[in-house]
């Protein structure tokens, strides 16, 4: 039966034939036939009625022969045979939890109009699910939306703790000043001028939470803020467990593993538990806290290098902001400093992100509007917000008249800046605050974005042969625009605050700008790597003068590793090599965090393959091409990525 099942699939994947039938059942028809890819089906209701047949036989016999045809009309159900912990599987969750309320298809919508998208079709409000309690069929039978949304997915397996809770809040004042003297530095990507999101308000509702759950009435603790204070607790356990215990820290070091086991695994499920049950009614929480949960929580993966849970924490983010936070008309400063981190993190996530299923777009989704000649003019679009809203998979380019949203001297209006999360219009915007959290200019995050996008559209009508003229030449204009505007911004880039204290961010904005250029001409235009090599030597030379800016100042740095690792990939000599690798591995010393170990060890295998190449297709010029850095650009950071399905995820 099983071989029989996989065969049936005539398109090869589960998730290509649930898209080929989902097409298939947006289309206008008036055939006879139900609609029917594989083992799936769906009813079509422009059928003639047809008299029931009844057969008492067949209903009254619960073992019913598998030689037996099916029925004629197939019945609409929940089931889909997707693994509960298929981590390949979670970018599909941002396709197909549009069928379950983040989407544009009402029919899926229940007549009643209270659906909750964070609930799953069935009603049932059991949200996350541990995974090792379903087997077999259980895992694909009523809980399609939490396996589809990955919910289910994101409880990575957890030591079973031997601490109690009460013994990890008997540790946290020690570990709360460690996360505030020496983590927080560690955390944000470029050295601030200003306080950080972190310490604005996250520390000290966390200081709020444990002074309530240790002498106060815990009673009025939500779930949320509790997950936030378990989840800095870990974050802070973690880096104390790669560093010296500070003076007074008694725990060993097995001990403080346990510590970490224990609070990682409360901050979960207290997350869990908020998003189940303080969404509605008396015991709802506030929408910042879950943010700041999620968050917390976000960190927690990438600093631990669990990557799949990190990218169903992005997923979780986006959900509950557009179903709580966008939807406001106000959104408070607290509010927007989080939506500012959350874009931050997925955009620069998005852009290490290779690992979409292409199969499943086709050349008929959302960005072959680019081909239609001419374009209306049209308000800028962004993703609407509210129980009707799409997540976003970073595949669709949205039509805009004369690629307007590439124009980055206008302004941006208000209300587009606060629904714009992941930055798809460049235009100004007067009221962003990247600056004063990241040292970074909001139109670099946006062409990264714009970046991402379009290399994600490309790679994706390559792997579908999807042989489109008008939508090629429609992609290349848009390419060649955002080639002018990328370039122009790094040659032109004059920083918006000078002096002593704005020295290390503006050097650091000088990296990520020519590591933007390095991006580019990787991504879209795949271009070999010795005309990439300038860029290379620029982007060493400000990393250099960054490290020489913060030398005085204590706890400072080491700043992201994203600029570092794209320079990296492409640098062909030795000694440009050694002085990046440096560069990460001394990040790698100060922090402990995952990213920049997961860093060294996709440049070493990039590095090791590239060289193979260049001496298998030309072995007598093997050393001539190294010290030129004349090698053909063979094997790139994205194949590597590819073949051992990793995804670098940096702060």
């Amino acid at each position: 039966m099983s071989t029989s099942l996989a065969a049936s699939f005539p398109i090869g994947t589960i998730d290509s034939s649930l898209t080929e039938i989902d097409n298939k059942s947006k289309e206008a028809s008036t055939a006879d036939e139900d609609i029917c890819v594989g083992p799936f089906g769906v009813l079509n209701f422009n059928r003639p009625a047809v008299e029931p047949v009844l057969e008492p036989e067949v209903e009254d016999d619960p073992m019913v022969s598998i030689d037996q045809p099916p029925p004629q009309e197939p019945v609409l159900d929940n089931v889909t045979p997707m693994t509960m912990d298929s981590w390949m599987g979670l970018d599909d969750t941002l396709q197909w939890a549009d069928l379950f309320g983040f989407g544009t298809d009402s029919i899926f919508a229940p007549s009643n109009n209270t659906f909750d998208p964070l609930l799953d079709m069935s009603g049932n409000d059991n949200l996350f699910i541990d995974p090792q309690a379903l087997s077999g069929n259980d895992q694909g039978a009523s809980h399609t939306y939490n396996a589809l949304a990955g919910s289910g997915s994101r409880l990575a397996s957890i030591d079973q703790p031997t601490l109690t809770t009460m013994d990890v809040l008997n540790e946290a004042q020690v570990l709360l000043r460690h996360f505030k003297d020496t983590v927080v530095n560690r955390l944000v990507s470029l050295p601030v001028t200003s306080k950080s999101p972190w310490e604005i308000i996250m520390i000290q509702e966390a200081v709020n939470t444990l002074g309530h759950l240790t002498y106060l009435d815990s009673a009025t603790v939500t779930c949320a803020k509790k997950a936030t204070l378990f989840g800095i607790l870990a974050i802070s356990a973690y880096h104390l467990s790669k560093k010296p215990p500070p003076i007074g820290f008694a725990t060993t070091s097995q001990d403080l593993q346990q510590l970490i086991n224990t609070a990682s695994s409360e901050a979960k499920l207290n997350l869990q538990q908020s998003l189940k049950s303080e969404l509605h009614g008396s015991s709802k929480a506030k929408y910042k806290d879950q943010l700041m949960a999620i968050e917390c929580l976000l960190a927690l993966a990438v600093a631990m290098g669990y990557q799949k849970d990190a990218r169903c924490y992005l997923i979780d983010a986006e959900r509950l902001m557009r179903h709580r936070g966008l939807a406001k008309r106000e959104v408070s400063r607290k509010s927007r400093l989080l939506h500012h981190m959350y874009t931050w993190s997925r955009i620069l996530g998005e852009s290490t992100y290779v690992l979409h299923e292409y199969g499943s777009v086709t050349a008929s989704a959302p960005s072959s509007h680019l081909a239609s000649t001419p374009i209306p003019p049209q308000p800028h679009v962004v993703h609407s917000s509210g129980p009707g809203s799409r997540l976003d998979d970073f595949l669709r380019l949205e039509p805009h008249h004369a690629d307007s949203e590439l124009d980055i001297e206008e302004v941006k209006e208000p209300q587009t800046s606060l629904r714009d999360i992941h930055l798809e219009d460049s235009r100004d915007n007067p009221n962003t605050m990247y600056t004063e959290i990241y040292g970074i200019n909001e139109t670099w995050l946006s062409l990264l974005s714009q970046t991402t996008r379009l290399a994600n559209r490309l790679d994706a009508m390559k792997a579908t042969n999807a042989a489109d003229s008008t939508l090629s030449d429609a992609l290349a204009r848009r390419a060649s625009r955002l080639e002018d505007m990328i370039c122009s911004f790094a040659a032109d880039f004059t920083p918006r605050s000078v002096g002593p204290k704005w020295e290390p961010n503006n050097h650091m904005h000088t990296a990520l700008n020519s590591g933007l250029v390095i991006f580019f001409y990787r991504r879209i235009k795949n271009v070999n790597s010795w005309i990439l090599q300038s860029h290379v030597d620029d982007v060493i030379s400000a990393l250099e003068s960054f490290d020489k800016a913060i030398k005085d100042k204590p706890g400072q740095g080491p700043g992201t590793p994203w600029p570092a690792f794209v320079a990296a990939a492409e640098a062909s000599t030795q000694s440009r090599r050694e002085r990046l690798f440096a560069w990460i591995e001394k990040g790698e010393a100060a922090t402990g965090f995952q990213c920049y170990t997961s860093s060294k060890e996709l440049l070493l295998e990039t590095w090791k393959r590239r060289d193979e190449g260049a001496s298998e297709q030309t072995p007598g010029l093997r050393k001539s091409a190294r010290r030129s850095g004349a090698s053909q650009s063979l094997t790139s950071w994205l194949d590597i990525c590819r073949e051992q399905k990793r995804w670098l995820m940096a702060f």
